[in-house]
């Protein structure tokens, strides 16, 4: 019996030791896959990819958000209490892209930082940024110090499909407008109740999560108004797709809410469409004419086309035409924004 029992005791040790291991790291989670042949180039596993004693915490086995979400990832700051309700914490909620989706457990957590596709920079992404460097989630401003709270839930499915006439194809499952508040809720009222400051509640996404957090501030003026201000990057929502004007997304409620923009594109991005959309320019068209705030709008350019060199913040990324997520979460990207043929220059909200 005490040896059963000494057998035991190690098994339980070696288990937890295993399970403790795939929550604070991310290493070769798709390395047998490699190399990947990705539009005539082979690539190998590259370890940049992967990721050791996590800074931020995988949380596993949820289900919120209309049951879309899983899992997620949360950097808490230094000084966060939860049993201090008077120090109140700024929010930035990040959604993927469609090829990091999963089903939220410690293993699928993983694709953030490293997607299933051909992308070959999810890992300068916001998870991947906080892990370089969680300094770049406190700021100090007129004497105040900010410690932002980061979370990137994993939503697990996102098809949705069109056909040419604009009617939707069977089978469309996708988290939009409705799940973004229903994820917003769950992150203020239930997971950091009482400890986030409402009025600095801030939405980055790109790709389909972009997607979804422009689809939630057109949906309503009084959602607009819920947050500080959006992020969308590599956005390919079409504000007037009758997907979006079927169920009241509008450039209007942004522009009513006065809500602050951000928008990030490729100028030879064509989110998989021919002939190629500028779907970006047609939201801060819009907003802009409805008399909103001042929208920004960061085109990258490239002189030559995919696979050339193209060194630089402000153009496209040099191996994914949709990709401009790798300059956009740069902590230097902040100092021009061109719109509507005007250039401005204000610094990063977040």
């Amino acid at each position: 019996m005490i040896g059963l029992k000494k057998i035991s005791v190690f098994l339980l040790i070696l288990l937890c030791w295993n399970k403790l291991g795939a929550q604070t790291d991310c290493v070769d989670h798709d390395k047998a896959s490699y190399p990947k042949l990705i539009n005539g180039t082979s690539y190998p596993w590259n370890d940049i990819w992967n990721f050791t004693n996590l800074k931020q915490n995988k949380i596993t086995g949820l289900n919120f958000g209309n049951s879309f979400f899983k899992g997620l990832l949360e950097y808490l700051p230094a000084d966060y209490n939860p049993g201090n309700t008077t120090v109140k914490h700024p929010i930035i909620i990040f959604f993927h892209g469609g090829a990091s989706s999963g089903t939220g457990t410690a293993a699928d957590l993983c694709w953030l930082f490293k997607d299933n596709g051909g992308d070959m920079a999810t890992h300068l992404s916001i998870p991947g940024r906080v892990e370089r460097s969680t300094s770049e989630f406190t700021q100090t401003y007129l004497g105040e110090t900010y410690e932002y709270i980061v979370v990137s839930p994993q939503f697990y499915k996102y098809v949705r499909n069109y056909n040419t006439d604009s009617t939707p194809i069977a089978g469309n499952a996708f988290p939009g407008a409705d799940e973004v508040e229903q994820v917003i809720n769950y992150m203020v009222d239930t997971r950091y109740a009482n400890k986030i400051d409402k009025r600095r509640i801030y939405l980055v996404g790109y790709s389909t999560g972009a997607n979804m957090i422009s689809e939630y501030a057109g949906s309503s003026v009084a959602r607009a108004k819920r947050v500080a201000a959006i992020m969308p990057v590599s956005l390919c929502s079409q504000l007037n797709h009758p997907s979006n004007t079927n169920i009241g997304v509008s450039a209007t409620n942004i522009a009513q809410a006065q809500l602050k923009t951000w928008f990030v594109y490729c100028t030879v991005d064509n989110c998989g469409r021919d002939p190629a959309l500028n779907v970006p320019q047609d939201w801060v068209t819009a907003i802009k004419n409805a008399g909103g705030a001042t929208p920004r709008l960061t085109m990258l350019t490239r002189a030559g086309a995919v696979g050339t060199n193209a060194e630089g913040l402000y153009n496209c990324s040099d191996t994914l035409a949709h990709d401009a997520w790798s300059r956009a979460f740069d902590p230097n990207f902040k100092a021009s924004f061109v719109g509507n043929g005007s250039l401005y220059k204000c610094q990063r909200w977040y």
